[in-house]
């Protein structure tokens, strides 16, 4: 059993008739994502309002807001600061005095952090400043980094960051089992294990014909990758499997392919993504581990790309190596492809009468993720740390 398989005890365990003592005021607090919009569109079918404010890195960088924080520095200076905001809080007293005013007059008495540690400064603030108010970190993605320094600095940062912190939403047991091991006083807080769901909104309204070009591959991954991390370079992957005569639908704001299995779409909206896909044989859900030096962010962690791809109800084509939140998260979904190199994943879309079969489950298995299923869980959660 390896260190990400060690099985954890949430504690809290929802009953499935556990009911909602009464309807605390929620607040979102993160970056203003599709995560938002889903978060809003699940707690509406539950008759729930969510009072949205932006972390202070989502106003600085948006531009929208009159607060000054540093901009005048030099970028050095700019990280050293931030540095010190994760260890203390936010020094910008200016959007300290906006949160604290955004949670007084909503009269919020719960606040879910999306997502991952970039949000604990403005957690630790606000917890300075209302201790009464529970906040809850869904920790979706952790750690961020990719190399091992950045690795351990950030999950000491989390391990500090406890004592500020009420709950705890986890991903995956994957998860759990790594902050057993790296963060272990992570078992003196209460969590739940809680899977990314899409709201029934972000999935598709139809189902589009079949695509012509077979056999075919959608990647939902980002293309620009010279932008993101050297994981997120899948070029030299998606041109084997072009050479393997599988065509592969990526995105491009050009539009133009000098390779003729190579197509691409441009931006669409998550929910139009979703719909978008449901023509393809199969979604890539891989990024370039051989590219980076530490991949537990790719070991505990259920990316945008598989969920979107799941909500989309088509196979899944993933590694046999690693990745295990992912193939967690797949228990409940036949519609799986695992592969060991590009020639044998070909080989397997070639498999007409069996890619057949697997998007009929696909569609049908999807629906197991709809996350209107399991809000409610969320919620009594939440509920259940005003009884500790």
């Amino acid at each position: 059993m390896t260190e990400h398989s060690i099985p954890y005890e949430p504690h809290f365990t929802p009953k499935a008739t556990e009911g909602i003592v009464r309807a605390r005021t929620i607040a979102y607090l993160g970056s203003p994502t599709d995560h938002l919009n889903n978060f809003r569109s699940l707690l509406a079918s539950v008759r729930r309002e969510l009072l949205t404010i932006p972390d202070s890195i989502a106003t600085r960088r948006t531009g929208r807001r009159r607060f000054r924080y540093i901009g005048a520095l030099s970028a050095g200076a700019c990280r050293a600061s931030r540095v010190l905001d994760q260890l203390f809080g936010t020094s910008d007293r200016e959007y300290t005095s906006h949160l604290c005013r955004a949670i007084d007059k909503g009269n919020i008495e719960c606040v879910i952090a999306f997502w991952g540690i970039q949000p604990l400064c403005d957690v630790i603030a606000l917890k300075r400043a209302r201790p009464h108010v529970k906040v809850i970190l869904n920790v979706l993605c952790h750690p961020l980094a990719l190399s091992p320094f950045r690795v351990a600095i950030q999950n000491w940062l989390l391990r500090r960051s406890l004592e500020w912190l009420d709950g705890l939403i986890i991903s995956s047991e994957a998860m759990a089992g790594y902050l057993r091991s790296h963060v272990p006083e992570v078992v003196q807080t209460p969590a739940f294990i809680w899977p990314p769901y899409l709201s029934v909104d972000f999935f598709p309204r139809r189902r589009l014909s079949p695509c012509k070009q077979k056999p075919n591959m959608v990647f939902l991954g980002r293309m620009d990758w010279r932008h993101g991390q050297a994981a997120d370079n899948m070029t030299a992957y998606l041109n084997e499997l072009m050479d393997n005569g599988v065509h592969i639908y990526c995105h491009g704001d050009d539009k133009a392919s000098n390779r003729q299995y190579e197509h691409k779409f441009g931006y669409m909206k998550l929910s139009d993504a979703t719909e978008y896909a449901t023509q393809f044989d199969a979604s890539l859900a891989a990024y370039n581990l051989s590219a980076i030096r530490s991949p537990e962010r790719f070991s505990v962690t259920v990316p945008d790309r598989l969920v979107a791809s799941v909500a989309a109800g088509i196979p899944i084509a993933i590694p046999a190596n690693g990745y295990q939140a992912c193939k967690e998260y797949l228990k409940a979904y036949r519609a799986v492809i695992e592969f060991k190199s590009a020639s044998t994943l070909a080989d397997a879309l070639l498999d007409r009468p069996r890619m057949e079969a697997l998007r009929t489950m696909g569609e049908q298995d999807s629906r197991h993720y709809v996350g209107e299923r399991h809000i409610s869980q969320l919620l009594a959660f939440a509920e259940s740390l005003w009884r500790h």
